[in-house]
């Protein structure tokens, strides 16, 4: 009786790994089922990997805090205020970005971002500054150039793929976990149209953890991929985006100081007769 426990106990044992083994295999295979569903709805890998740039120019509005000095030179109190948002961004995969960010009147001002990866130079001007040197990109901001824009728009790009890990059923949605180079990110996946709804990154300070949410809607096709042309952020505000795939552009806006008289059509290819 007791050489028989111990050989159910080493078959139990034994067992046991096999059994965990077969169980993140099916997780990961139900995943990887779901993540083609989604890329499929999205366009079509062949699609998706023939983006080479994207534009988006948005507007919105969003909430700035105001400060009320009280004659100490104190603050009294805080209040939110609706001001308005207008942007226009070029992305040039996998490593350019140059970027017009207008919050006029408000006291956030206008905003140009160069950055150029490959080279690792970045201008950052400001209405208030229009003439700053460029500035070296520090190995931090080397870590991972423009993934946020290739996940949230595109799933999947020539750059970047995704590692499907694991998905769960929550109502109407399958939450899917992927992994990108060590960094966890999450898909919302509408189950009826197989489209993203949302997108979750997360980054640590302080010893936490912090979840950033960005939900997704209002598709429309642009180049045969579907785009969510409606974002909205965590604290609430809602962007508006037009999206252009595959442009023309000036190339001469990674290679020379920006200028905020040349506007922010700036990323536009003159076509010279």
């Amino acid at each position: 009786m007791k050489r028989i426990l111990i050989s159910v106990l080493v078959m139990l044992a034994l067992g046991l790994p096999c059994r965990i083994f077969t169980q993140v295999a099916n997780e990961q295979g139900e995943a990887e089922r779901i993540w083609e569903q989604a890329i499929v709805a999205k366009g079509g890998r062949e699609r998706l990997y023939a983006v080479r740039n994207m534009v988006i120019i948005s507007s919105g509005s969003y909430k700035a805090l105001r400060f009320k000095i009280s004659p100490d030179r104190k603050v009294e109190s805080k209040s939110l205020k609706p001001s308005g948002l207008y942007r226009e961004e070029l992305f040039v995969f996998p490593s350019k970005y140059w970027a017009w960010d207008d919050y006029r009147p408000a006291v956030f001002g206008l905003w140009i971002h160069v950055y150029d990866y490959s080279r690792r130079t970045k201008y950052v001007i400001t209405d208030g500054e229009p003439h700053h040197p460029a500035e070296t990109i520090e190995v931090k901001e080397m870590d991972r150039p423009l993934y946020f824009v290739q996940l949230m728009y595109l799933l999947e790009s020539k750059w970047l793929k995704p590692k499907p890990v694991r998905v769960r059923a929550e109502r109407s949605i399958d939450m899917l976990e992927t992994e990108l180079e060590g960094m966890r990110y999450d898909f919302a996946i509408d189950r009826n149209t197989k489209l993203v709804i949302s997108f979750s990154s997360y980054s640590e300070y302080g010893g936490k953890t912090y979840q950033n949410v960005v939900k997704l809607s209002d598709y429309k096709t642009v180049d045969g991929i579907m785009m969510p042309l409606t974002v909205e952020m965590d604290d609430g505000h809602k962007e508006y985006s037009d999206i252009k795939i595959n442009v023309e552009y000036n190339e001469n806006i990674f290679s020379s100081p920006p200028s905020i008289e040349a506007g922010p059509h700036a990323w536009m290819q003159v076509n010279k007769s």
